[in-house]
């Protein structure tokens, strides 16, 4: 059983642990391979009310200047089909795919290689370069460079975790990761596009975005109540339906009531 969402600060990293069914996607599709940029401000006006934080997404190229974009091409894929989004990207073979699976009790999330959502997900997006894969550090030595840092990952107790970092190099974050618990991680963007929102305040991000990933506010425990309730309600009417078939004393009962409510 999973609480709910957490913010954490372990040394220049803050992270946001949550459940895995309430990872999102917030894009705005134009065209297949296209997106309208969201700039951070647009995001807490439009679904302000609907989530606890985000973090950028993805990498992405943007049309002209990064900083006044028009428009924006996700380089890597995702999926949600409560947001009807689905981009396939434009690198399927690279970094890590995180997929994410609503079930009575928090949800589940897995790992797999290149973009491959697993199948079923109701939430998955691709993320490069892969930091951590199965409580391992990867190989970053090709991204190295001082940098504001972000990332998604996989907890060692199954939820999720949106973490943002001050300056480091990238094998320092991939480092730093697993020594807070990351099993599975993937980087999303950094640089000037580092960005993580919290409804009790906000940390950095100065430019418009392709993709945010959001920890929905979605309830799980009105379905968890919908489906105890379901259970229960099913077998009662199993229970009495089994007793009128095998106990004559309670069928008698029986027919007498509805004998006489029958008049």
């Amino acid at each position: 059983m999973y609480g709910p969402p957490q913010m954490r600060v372990v040394g220049t990293m803050r992270m946001l642990l949550f459940r895995p069914d309430q990872l999102g996607i917030v894009a705005r599709p134009v065209d297949a391979d296209m997106v309208d940029p969201i700039e951070l401000g647009e995001l807490i006006e439009a679904h302000g009310t609907e989530i606890y934080g985000a973090i950028d997404g993805p990498m992405f190229s943007a049309c002209g200047d990064a900083f006044n974009a028009q428009c924006a091409k996700p380089d890597y894929g995702m999926l949600d089909t409560r947001r009807a989004i689905s981009m396939d990207g434009r690198k399927p073979d690279d970094g890590i795919t995180i997929s994410t699976f609503r079930t009575p009790f928090g949800g589940r999330a897995v790992a797999t290689r290149g973009f491959s959502p697993a199948l079923g997900a109701t939430v998955a997006v691709q993320l490069y370069p892969s930091l951590v894969w199965n409580g391992e550090v990867q190989d970053v030595s090709d991204h190295d460079g001082p940098n504001t840092r972000a990332a998604l990952a996989i907890m060692q107790d199954g939820r999720l975790a949106l973490i943002i970092s001050q300056t480091m190099l990238m094998s320092e974050f991939a480092d730093a990761l697993v020594s807070v618990g990351a099993v599975y991680a993937g980087y999303t963007d950094g640089g000037s596009s580092t960005a993580m929102v919290e409804m009790t305040g906000t940390h950095r991000g100065d430019r418009p975005v392709a993709v945010w990933l959001v920890v929905e506010r979605h309830n799980i425990w009105s379905t968890k109540k919908k489906v105890v309730a379901g259970l229960t309600a099913a077998a009662v009417i199993g229970g009495l339906v089994y007793a009128y078939q095998t106990t004559p004393e309670f069928r008698r009962g029986i027919d007498r009531t509805l004998k006489k409510l029958g008049g």
